[in-house]
């Protein structure tokens, strides 16, 4: 493993997505309602914001981090309702919007934004505070803020601050950069600065991407509290151990949460950086760059996507020609029957090549995580090991785009919450090196993607109390173990107690379901405390045309995803039960499962008046549960159409099919019909 990963070669995906989030961002704030702004609009543009920022900093982009960072902590205050939205308020986000775009558009062509314009736009962020129009602010002849801090403090100062910034090896390879810390630092009072090289390698091994510096300062002539000072370490703080004093108060040292959890150490927690061990990886054969197809494809996919529709119709068509044969099958048409088989054989050996030109092996995103896990790591001061497995499975490029960011989140949720110390490890009798395990394979037809880890596991506890707290659910709410669990993927929770880059905003687990949700995919965890936990994916394949179950209610065709099914059954009495009335349930082999009536869902007409007058598809989603209706019709292939362009979300429809009569029929979303079907009897 000795090979280093061009991070170059990602550029262009992290632009693409970029652009998108900004596209998210702008259509959020636009279509917000001052008088009763939506809660997950506003989460959505801010966790657009923090994407973006956590990807400028990872390929080096630092005046497009920092710049994200000052706006994202505008957007944080707007959703925890320190500040009230406005016109002012949008107006100034919209051009923040633009000159973010702007700035990844210079990046992208290799230029840079000067300085001086960057701060005019940074000033007009800090300057806002709700009660005044900041929108003029940025002209040329408007005052920088900055004029302000250069101002000494009173002489009522107290005695300087001592901190104490020790980087790991990695700093400046996660786009940091210590002068930007010291001038924010300087602007807060004098600042006297010792740079410690004791570190330093001879000249033959020293790597110019590695940082092997320390930093004794002193900060003096300043009113500042330790919180204001704590602030500006928090976009380094998965970076670097930071250790602050003042006179004779005891040193105050903070990095990660489960690095403040852990009882005091000695002062030189990192230790030299060669002692500390990198992320070992192991990985099934043998380490592929990235190919040269992978690039084709990219720089063509618009002719790709085209084709991809082409046979979309072409599937329809063969639909419904397969009804003329079905109804004319006994006037001896012999050859058009022929015919019409040799096309459905034509149609179908097209749609799988057509598909597989989109296929790309998992590997694009796998490549990334050594790095990751590598840096985080160090930073956490952890020996972990990361074991790679099924490298070559192949999943939809449109997949294999949007997993890479949930899937991150994950592995950096593993090392930062679940992987315990050496010294934690090893007086649990564990062995001192951590284990993450990433694991990608077909099931049917979709794909599987485990993240798992030998860590702590989760603390149930400590969740459900957080999850109080947070208001998300009410005290004394009796959830099962795997309900608890789940709650990790709520909006806003976080068990972190400082925010940091990797922890403590509440992003990065609701990210992580929102997007896999967003196609077509499911994720559950199990946990076992003190033995660690696994995040499990399931995702379909491709995006466009899926094996679907058409089912009847009334005069109404749905599609039920295939892959979702478990059995079609109907019910007897005894497998039937009702609770409180009105909660219909079915008894699957030991248990009883929820049943989802779509006749009580959608408001329409059925055959059946009682469940066991229906049928009962068993599907398996984010959980089992049953849904009733007149009659299976039979299996299809069908075309999935989007209904983003023209309809509002529609929380149990996932989109539409044209079937082969010229109908549409709606394709169901699991997890939605759930929700919705439990919110209605509440």
């Amino acid at each position: 493993m000795a090979n280093t990963i061009d991070l170059s070669q990602f550029h262009e995906v992290f632009f693409e997505e970029s652009m998108e989030g900004l596209d998210v961002m702008e259509s959020g704030l636009l279509g917000m309602d001052l008088n009763s702004p939506n809660e997950e609009t506003i989460n959505n543009v801010f966790r657009a914001a923090h994407s973006i920022k956590g990807g400028a900093g990872t390929f080096g982009f630092q005046e497009v981090t920092d710049y994200t960072h000052v706006l994202e902590t505008l957007l944080d205050s707007l959703r925890s309702g320190e500040l009230q939205l406005s016109d002012e308020l949008i107006q100034l986000l919209l051009e923040s919007v633009d000159f973010l775009k702007h700035m990844l558009q210079e990046c992208q062509a290799g230029r840079t934004v000067s300085e001086q314009e960057i701060q005019v736009q940074v000033d007009r962020l800090n300057s806002f505070d709700g009660n005044a129009s900041a929108s003029n602010s940025g002209s040329p002849d408007a005052e920088p803020a900055t004029a302000q801090t250069e101002t000494p403090a009173p002489p009522t100062a107290d005695a300087p601050w001592t901190i104490d910034f020790k980087t790991t090896e990695g700093f400046f390879r996660t786009g940091n950069d210590p002068y930007r810390i010291l001038r924010e630092l300087a602007e807060l009072g004098k600042v006297n600065a010792e740079v410690l090289t004791d570190k330093l390698p001879v000249m033959s091994q020293l790597k110019p991407e590695d940082c092997h510096l320390h930093w004794k300062l002193e900060l003096s002539n300043s009113t500042a509290d330790e919180a204001e000072i704590r602030e500006i370490f928090d976009w380094v703080i998965d970076d670097a151990e930071i250790t602050i004093s003042r006179g004779d108060e005891m040193p105050v040292k903070f990095s990660t949460e489960e690095t403040r959890d852990d009882p005091p150490s000695a002062p030189n927690l990192l230790g030299d950086p060669a002692e500390t061990p990198a992320a070992r990886v192991r990985k099934e054969g043998t380490y592929q760059q990235q190919t040269q197809e992978v690039t084709s494809i990219r720089v063509n996919i618009d002719r790709v996507d085209m084709l991809v529709n082409l046979v979309g119709e072409l599937v329809i068509t063969q639909s419904m020609i397969s009804r003329f044969k079905e109804h004319e099958a006994t006037h001896g048409l012999a050859e058009l029957i022929r015919g019409i088989e040799q096309l459905e054989e034509n149609t179908r050996e097209l749609q799988e090549h057509t598909m597989r030109i989109r296929m790309l092996p998992i590997d694009n995103v796998f490549q990334r995580m050594p790095r990751l896990v590598r840096d985080l790591s160090k930073s956490l001061d952890k020996e972990v090991n990361l074991e790679l497995r099924g490298n070559a499975t192949e999943v939809d490029k449109t997949v294999l785009e949007k997993i890479s960011d949930p899937l991150t989140h994950l592995v950096r949720n593993s090392l930062d919450h679940g992987i315990e110390t050496p010294q934690e490890r090893m007086e649990l009798g564990k062995f001192p090196e951590g284990l993450v395990e990433i694991s990608a394979f077909h099931e049917g037809g979709s794909i599987v993607i485990q993240v798992k880890d030998d860590g702590r596991g989760l603390n149930r506890e400590r969740i459900y109390q957080k999850a109080v707290e947070k208001e998300i659910i009410e005290p004394g709410t009796e959830l099962s173990d795997s309900e608890i669990e789940m709650l990790v993927f709520s909006a806003g929770f976080s068990t972190a107690t400082e925010v940091s880059d990797v922890s403590g905003r509440g992003v990065g687990m609701d990210v992580v379901k929102n997007n896999i949700e967003q196609l077509n995919g499911h994720i559950e965890v199990s946990s076992e405390e003190g033995a660690g936990s696994t995040f499990t994916i399931k995702l379909p394949l491709t995006l466009a045309i899926i094996e679907g179950q058409l089912v009847r209610v009334g005069n109404d065709v749905f599609i039920v995803p295939l892959l979702s099914i478990v059995k079609s059954t109907r019910i007897d009495d005894e497998e039937h039960k009702v609770i409180g009335g009105e909660s219909s349930m079915y008894k699957l082999e030991e248990d009883y499962i929820p049943i989802v009536s779509l006749k009580d869902v959608y408001r329409i007409d059925a055959d059946y008046t009682n469940a066991t007058d229906g049928i009962l598809v068993i599907v398996d989603s984010v959980e089992r549960f049953g849904i009733l209706v007149d009659e299976v019709l039979g299996q299809q292939q069908v075309v999935v159409k989007s209904l983003e362009a023209n309809f509002k979300e529609i929380p149990t429809i996932s989109g539409a099919t044209i079937l082969g009569d010229g109908t549409v029929a709606m394709i169901l979303d699991m997890a939605g019909l759930l929700r919705e079907s439990r919110s209605e009897s509440e």
